[in-house]
């Protein structure tokens, strides 16, 4: 699905429009918001998922384009999805926060992120060095 897909599917709960002129507790919005943002980001990694296997993606750096394009896509949704002025009219979502929600449940993820050149460099010459 495209950015602008996503937003429409999950924009309004995760801004919460849907509770404007509406009588619920700030629980209720907050819990509905955290559902929302679940759902978006087990649909972004499930694309990302689907995108490898599509792609037949067996090394780091194959994997990680897949990461980025779906990162890409998830700072795209993020600048488009901002509370209505009648809350704040700021952005709802941290642009770098589905790159810290995988770093957060892979921490070597920030390595191949940040270094994959040198990383890559470094398993190549030991496996050729070690044959494995």
């Amino acid at each position: 699905m495209k950015a602008k897909e996503y937003v429409a599917k999950y924009g309004d709960r995760i801004s919460c429009k849907e509770f404007i002129g509406q009588k619920c507790s700030a629980e209720e919005m907050k819990n509905s918001q955290l559902n929302a943002i679940s759902y978006l980001m087990v649909e972004l990694n499930r694309e990302c998922v689907d995108l490898q296997n599509k792609r037949g993606c067996k090394s780091s750096s194959a994997m990680l384009a897949c990461y980025k394009e779906i990162e890409q896509k998830w700072r795209a949704i993020a600048r488009q999805i901002k509370y209505p002025p009648e809350f704040s009219g700021e952005q709802v979502l941290q642009e770098d926060g589905l790159y810290k929600f995988w770093v957060s449940k892979m921490p070597e993820f920030a390595i191949l992120w940040t270094d994959l050149d040198k990383f890559e460099k470094y398993h190549r010459r030991n496996f050729y060095r070690y044959g494995s």
